[in-house]
């Protein structure tokens, strides 16, 4: 189920930065790496919310914080119980 999320991740991301190609994610690299801007990521977790019916808590909106596809999955599995991806 988790490397499902990470792909669901992942092609969230590349639909909304399309210079990163869904092929060559890494799920560990920085988003700052990539050149992801910060309204980019905070679209992501837009999206997310939306796609998983939840909300991240003020404090995790920091690409600081939440700065790869694999913490943003890790942050999702403990946070919902009932996740359906």
């Amino acid at each position: 189920m988790e490397l499902k999320l990470h792909k669901n991740i992942a092609q969230e991301l590349c639909k909304i930065c399309s210079k990163i190609n869904v092929d060559e994610v890494d799920y560990n690299k920085e988003f700052l790496e990539y050149g992801v801007s910060s309204i980019e990521f905070i679209q992501l977790l837009v999206n997310l919310e939306n796609n998983y019916d939840f909300e991240f808590e003020d404090e995790y909106l920091d690409i600081g914080k939440m700065n790869s596809i694999s913490a943003i999955a890790s942050y999702i599995t403990q946070h919902i119980t009932n996740i359906n991806i």
